[in-house]
């Protein structure tokens, strides 16, 4: 048995109780071997932060399921909050300067970046705002000033893309 991508805790209970069906045979382990056998079908990364942490010098047969038990939750808690960082899609919209204080706050941003900041992606809304009016003999050909980007532009998409803009 090894421990995949189960808890360690899940993988040391149906170990013990494998062994418990075992109990006065020949196959049935005693704690130092149930021990041995649980710690060579954990998962490589949780063998390496034991001994990191020391748990392997822990003797007590349940103290040290307890203490393998804490590392193993917290790797977990922190695979869930990286996971839940790296699906967590970032937005930012990059509104035109204006010196006009009494600009309405329903002006169409000039451009919006979305996506997580792997994929971040630049999306151009329509902005009525900048299409130039005119009477019926305007023809197709007429376009609103041509857009150049802002300077915040670039702060914003760099932001997006190493993940800091919230």
């Amino acid at each position: 048995m090894q421990q995949g991508s189960g808890s360690f805790w899940d993988f040391g209970v149906k170990v013990q109780s494998k062994n418990a069906l075992l109990c006065d045979t020949e196959s049935f382990l005693n704690k130092d071997q149930l021990h041995h056998r649980i710690e060579s079908g954990m998962t490589p990364k949780l063998t390496l932060c034991c001994r990191h942490e020391k748990s392997n010098k822990i003797t007590n047969f349940k103290k040290w399921l307890v203490d393998v038990r804490r590392i193993d939750d917290l790797m977990r808690s922190d695979r869930a909050k990286l996971e839940m960082r790296r699906n967590k899609k970032l937005v930012a919209a990059i509104m035109q300067p204006t010196d006009d204080n009494s600009a309405s706050l329903s002006t169409a941003p000039v451009a919006a970046i979305m996506g997580s900041s792997s994929s971040a992606v630049a999306y151009m809304p329509s902005n009525d705002n900048n299409v130039l009016e005119g009477d019926d003999t305007d023809s197709d050909d007429t376009v609103s000033p041509l857009f150049t980007t802002p300077p915040h532009y670039e702060l914003c998409r760099r932001l997006c893309a190493d993940g800091t803009a919230r």
